[in-house]
């Protein structure tokens, strides 16, 4: 997993005021300060093994089911 906060002062204010992020430099909208985070984002991937596994599991499920039907 990756967390990523973004955010900074005059962010935080330009969102209480209604400012366009266009009304700013990006310079200054791209500074990252740790106290004042506006947005926390967050990536998970799931290993592509698991993902293999799912697969498998899930055509068992499918299969095993399938037959429960035809008895």
């Amino acid at each position: 997993m990756e967390l990523t906060a973004y955010g900074n002062v005059l962010s935080s204010l330009a969102l209480l005021h209604g400012l366009a992020a266009e009304e700013l430099s990006g310079e200054k909208l791209d500074f990252r300060d740790p106290d004042y985070e506006l947005i926390v984002g967050l990536r998970a991937v799931k290993p592509a093994d698991r993902r293999g596994e799912a697969l498998r599991l899930a055509a068992k499920l499918e299969t095993d089911q399938r037959a429960s039907r035809q008895t």
